[in-house]
């Protein structure tokens, strides 16, 4: 059989099948953008366990961040470095393959952003990711898989005291998911934090109202 009923296969896939196999894995299990920074048991080595094995695949710009995600949390800083090594080296070869303009472009700097926040450098994180929201599509997936690197964003700017830009980013997504309980929280924060305790005590109260699980939630 290909796969485990509700379980990618990646072990046994051609590349573009553990490529997606491992994408789809690591949103499961990463959880909200905070988890990259702290503690949640076995399941960021497992995901590294399959990560480190994979880091020349090179197949989808969007699985590779995913592969950066599960090394950068996992603390495999030399499998990291490996990562982008073998993704510069990639991208440096000239052809028709249009995977590596987008490495060059995209996939290197949004690898380079969450080793950044991995490691807490929060700022610096932010300096990388902002100039690129509007080129996250070229990596691949779904609008709704490269939200993660929105909120990727929103927590750096939040954590590096960059609270006008959390505040700004938050107040967008606030009217693109109007529903959303993560939304409304963050943007309680970073209006708090920026003194307007007034729209703080307003965004919280729409926090309040939409408790449903977030997505990407495995902190639970």
């Amino acid at each position: 059989m290909g796969h485990t009923r509700g379980r990618p296969c990646t072990e046994n896939a051609g590349p573009a099948g553990r490529g997606l196999g491992l994408a789809q894995s690591t949103r499961q299990h990463m959880g909200r953008p905070q988890s990259i920074c702290v503690d949640v048991g076995t399941r960021w080595r497992q995901l590294a366990d399959i990560a480190e094995k994979r880091v020349d695949d090179h197949v989808f710009g969007f699985t590779d961040t995913h592969f950066m995600m599960a090394l950068a949390r996992d603390g495999r800083q030399s499998a990291a470095g490996a990562l982008l090594e073998s993704l510069r080296r990639f991208a440096s070869v000239t052809d028709a393959n249009s995977a590596r303009s987008v490495a060059s472009r995209v996939t290197i700097p949004v690898c380079e952003a969450i080793g950044a926040y991995a490691d807490k450098h929060f700022d610096h994180a932010v300096e990388v990711l902002w100039p690129l929201r509007a080129q996250w599509q070229e990596l691949g997936a779904s609008h709704a898989q490269r939200d993660i690197f929105t909120q990727i964003l929103i927590e750096a700017a939040i954590r590096a005291n960059r609270t006008t830009l959390a505040r700004d980013l938050l107040a967008e997504r606030s009217k693109l998911k109007p529903n959303s309980h993560y939304t409304w929280q963050r943007y309680a924060d970073a209006l708090q934090a920026c003194g307007e305790l007034e729209a703080a005590r307003g965004a919280r109260a729409r926090a309040g109202a939409h408790t449903e699980v977030h997505t990407l939630r495995i902190d639970e």
